[in-house]
């Protein structure tokens, strides 16, 4: 797939193709169209959207509506569906799309069905995308940023990637690692594990274990691990560019929550760091809100603080 060159007053910019992946939430895939519609450079982007197959009978009427959705997107320079013939599963469905569209591209822009985006987020992408296509020691781009408690700058870097709106190049791509084995061998053997787990502040560690198990499929935590060991780190927004409604109980893997809500990005962003480094007070912030999740440490109730680390070890260990 060939990306667009915008031409305009401004210099030119070439316009990455938009991924996105559903399932069986037409409802969600439909608000996930029309915000992304929203954003100026939608008009001039090619979107193709990836539809897994039925994984039963009782799912086929959802899949077919979601289908039907996707067959119906508006907005766009053009419109691709891609109708999987059996379910792949969300980990299979990602990958495998991801390294399609980066086959025909030299870089992508991935959506899940359950994320809105501010009206900014596909120009915010695409300047970043521009901005450190040349910097290899930049793994990717990030669209959502945690509710922390800090005030966070315009723009910034940490060392782990996101799942919630992400943008790649093909060459950052081609490092993916799927072996979970050889990723916890090669951070083990550097004695990286602490660092890999944000300080202790999440147990990555575990997730990729379980990933060798077979107890979860994660490919979000698999290229984390890819790239961490590379030594490079994730472009950020200091405002959130998009935001997950898929934890309304809709999903296979979500449950009902509100913790993870944002507000928008309501004005563009502009401003990219000078060098590449992680910065430590976003750091710090994002650590403190994962230990949060992840820890019984009085922040919440029992009960509550459970569900929500049950929530967030679910998302990022099944995307």
């Amino acid at each position: 797939m060939k990306a667009i060159k915008r031409l305009d007053s401004q210099a030119h910019r070439e316009l990455a193709p938009i991924a996105v992946f559903a399932y069986k939430r037409p409802g969600h895939l439909s608000k996930t169209l029309a915000a992304l519609a929203q954003n100026a450079d939608a008009a001039q982007s090619d979107l193709t959207i990836f539809c897994d197959g039925a994984k039963s009978e009782q799912d086929l009427a959802l899949v077919d509506e979601t289908r039907a959705v996707a067959g119906s997107a508006t907005g766009f320079a053009s419109v691709t569906v891609v109708a999987r013939p059996a379910n792949l599963g969300l980990a299979e469905s990602i990958t495998s799309g991801v390294t399609d569209m980066l086959q025909r591209a030299e870089r992508v822009i991935v959506f899940e069905d359950d994320l809105i985006t501010s009206r900014y987020c596909l120009d915010y992408v695409n300047r970043a995308l521009d901005r450190y296509v040349n910097v290899p020691e930049v793994a990717s781009v990030g669209c959502y940023v945690f509710p922390v408690a800090a005030s966070l700058p315009e723009s910034f870097f940490l060392r782990v990637t996101d799942c919630f709106g992400w943008a790649t190049w093909r060459d950052r791509w081609q490092s993916y690692e799927p072996d979970a084995g050889v990723l916890l061998a090669d951070i083990e053997r550097r004695g990286m594990a602490q660092q890999f787990d944000l300080g202790g502040a999440y147990p990555y560690m575990r997730m990729l274990h379980d990933c060798l198990e077979h107890k979860n499929s994660s490919w979000a935590v698999r290229w984390y691990a890819s790239q961490f060991l590379l030594g490079r780190l994730c472009v950020y927004p200091g405002k959130s560019m998009t935001m997950n409604i898929g934890m309304d109980g809709s999903g296979v893997h979500s449950g009902d929550t509100r913790a993870y809500d944002i507000v928008l990005a309501d004005c563009p962003l502009r401003n990219f760091p000078a060098g590449v480094e992680e910065d430590y007070a976003a750091f710090a912030a994002t650590a403190a809100f994962l230990r949060g999740v992840a820890a019984d440490n009085g922040r919440w109730p029992v009960r509550i603080r459970r569900k929500l680390t049950g929530m967030y070890n679910q998302l990022f260990t099944n995307a």
